[in-house]
């Protein structure tokens, strides 16, 4: 039997970024797509109110907690950090970042546009446009793939 040991910075690294993929696949493709199919301006606002508020909880704050998570292990560099682990977290960071940007110029502007007008044309494009940031997620949780195999 082979034991394989993985610096519990990593590991919760790994968990962390399981969890933050997880969340901005279902934001993508549960509640924005959900969205659609609310036509009424007030509902669409209101729906809209409702939901951000659940996102920042359970998605926001976790992925702004995994963003600095990633900085301070690339930053402190703590023992069992090997190269291709500092690869793979300045990948996984600069992935972050593609999201952090899209989320900051094309998605938020988007939902105060859907929560003050209650426009469904902005979710339609609001869905096409979050792609971008769904990409930069999975190819973040590539990178942490790509680490963890590392382990191997």
């Amino acid at each position: 039997m082979t034991t394989i040991t993985l610096p519990l910075s990593i590991a919760s690294y790994a968990l962390l970024s399981s969890y933050c993929l997880c969340g901005g696949i279902f934001e993508h493709l549960s509640v924005f797509r959900g969205w659609l199919h609310v036509h009424e301006p007030r509902q669409l606002k209101a729906l809209q109110s409702a939901s951000g508020y659940g996102a920042l909880y359970t998605y926001v704050i976790p992925k702004a907690a995994l963003t600095f998570f990633n900085a301070y292990l690339l930053v402190t560099n703590p023992t069992g950090i090997y190269e291709r682990t500092r690869l793979g977290l300045k990948v996984g960071l600069a992935m972050l970042l593609v999201s952090w940007t899209s989320s900051a110029f094309i998605q938020v502007p988007l939902q105060l546009r859907i929560q003050k007008t209650g426009d469904p044309a902005l979710v339609k494009r609001l869905e096409r446009t979050t792609w971008t940031r769904t990409v930069a997620m999975v190819l973040h949780g590539c990178s942490v793939g790509w680490i963890l195999m590392g382990a191997f």
